[in-house]
């Protein structure tokens, strides 16, 4: 990418929304049911970035430095979301 997105949290949450419910398994055995989150598709986010032919992984970067990278495929995927709240209330910055 020649040129990165680069967005506020009050700019992400300007983009159009999508919704998403989704459980979590995590690996010291708990699980949490129907969580409902809202966000920006990674579809969107991508429409917005101009991502390369060639790409083949995204890298994602918190405001606080924290970076990852996936599989543009799994990025790309038609359920993912960059989420800006969860069961109706807002994600905070923290």
């Amino acid at each position: 990418m020649d040129n990165p997105l680069i967005l506020t949290f009050e700019a992400l949450k300007r983009l159009p929304r999508a919704a998403s419910t989704s459980d979590i398994h995590c690996v010291t055995s708990w699980s949490r049911y129907d969580n409902r989150w809202n966000g920006v598709s990674t579809q969107e986010l991508a429409a917005h970035a101009g991502i390369r032919p060639e790409a083949h992984f995204a890298i994602l970067t918190s405001h606080d430095g924290y970076t990852t990278n996936l599989a543009l495929a799994d990025f790309l995927h038609e359920d993912a979301l960059l989420a800006h709240s969860w069961d109706g209330a807002p994600l905070t910055v923290g």
